[in-house]
């Protein structure tokens, strides 16, 4: 669930820390490098979880008639959809099947939404109703 760039920061700034730390303080009397990771660690995947929980809360609580315009790939089974209104909807892999272009309806406090999908004509026809608190 972590991205990549999440590790890479994370082996820098155990290099980095490392050398400040053994340059200015006496090596063997405190072990600050290590503390310091695991409290980074936390911290990033804290953020990570709020951040999502807030992306649910927004997409039930928001109205929604708008198009998918951009998706985002956080893992190979996490997805990110991005709506014309700027309204997110994380899913996992085989939870929706949304696409780029999908239309995407939705009353306001509900978790409940309609997918609509264009034919070879342009026209939007009723895809499949999904409920996206059965995705937790």
């Amino acid at each position: 669930m972590i991205p990549k760039i999440i590790y890479v920061f994370f082996i820098l700034f155990n290099g980095i820390g490392g050398f400040i730390f053994y340059k200015y303080i006496r090596p063997g009397t405190f072990n600050i490098k290590v503390i310091l990771n695991i409290l980074l660690l936390f911290a990033i995947i804290i953020s990570i979880d709020l951040r999502f929980t807030y992306i649910n809360n927004k997409f039930i609580e928001t109205e929604s008639h708008s198009k998918i315009v951009d998706s985002f790939k956080w893992t190979p089974t996490l997805f990110e959809f991005t709506l014309e209104n700027h309204i997110k909807i994380s899913a996992v892999l085989g939870d929706f099947d949304l696409q780029y272009g999908d239309s995407i309806v939705k009353k306001a406090n509900t978790s409940i939404f309609d997918v609509y999908k264009k034919d070879y004509t342009g026209k939007y026809f009723f895809f499949k109703r999904y409920d996206y608190s059965l995705t937790k």
